[in-house]
């Protein structure tokens, strides 16, 4: 019985782990993950109404900032440890994400996604 409580408790794990790395999301949600200087998420999302969820996985405060073809929105600072929502209408065409926290984008939280 113990082994089924941790296989149980190992697969719960790794669900939560996977979700939070932008794998298990509803279609029209990106998964984002901040750490220090770092985003972590997919290269594409899909063209439409579009959820960006983000973690600020660090021990600072971040944002998430996107601009792009009619988008140009950032999500209030995050604490440590919170999370975010930011919904946008994506056409197809590149988009730029960063954290607009001073300094941060110019550290390594920027990169670009394609929505298609």
């Amino acid at each position: 019985m113990k082994k089924y409580a941790a296989l149980l408790a190992l697969l719960a794990f790794v669900s939560v782990l996977a979700a939070g790395l932008g794998t298990a999301a509803p279609q029209g949600t990106v998964m984002v993950k901040e750490t220090n200087f770092k985003i972590i998420m997919a290269g594409t999302a899909k063209a439409g109404s579009t959820t960006f969820v983000v973690k600020n996985a660090s021990n600072l405060p971040h944002d998430f900032a996107i601009k792009g073809p009619g988008v140009s929105k950032k999500t209030p600072k995050i604490k440590p440890g919170g999370t975010a929502r930011l919904t946008v209408t994506l056409r197809k065409g590149k988009y730029q994400v960063w954290c607009s926290v001073s300094g941060h984008s110019s550290l390594g939280m920027k990169r670009t996604i394609s929505a298609v």
